[in-house]
């Protein structure tokens, strides 16, 4: 698909770990954070990795590579609320209703 591969050079990826216990315990989870330039970008980036067209656009999203045990999540850079809410969801799973 070219349009993920002009976002995937375009996008900064970083990568951070989260604890939900203890370093090294069973309990962590590793999260994947695809900084989006935009909200368009993140809405592009969802459908990508949702492998489905969201009803409308999205600012961000979450999934599991559970293989790997990595939860990933996009949200624009500097959009700290729409982050911690994606975050929440690698923790609390479908919070909101």
């Amino acid at each position: 698909m070219s349009r993920w591969s002009k976002s995937a050079s375009a996008a900064s990826l970083a990568a951070f770990v989260a604890l939900a216990g203890c370093a090294g315990s069973e309990d962590a989870i590793r999260i994947r954070w695809i900084k989006a330039e935009s909200v368009a970008d993140a809405d592009l980036w969802c459908e990508t990795l949702m492998k489905r067209r969201a009803p409308m656009m999205l600012r961000g999203c979450q999934t599991w590579d559970r293989a790997q045990r990595v939860c990933i999540v996009v949200a624009p850079a500097g959009d700290n609320e729409t982050l911690g809410h994606e975050v929440r969801h690698c923790f609390e799973g479908a919070w909101h209703k």
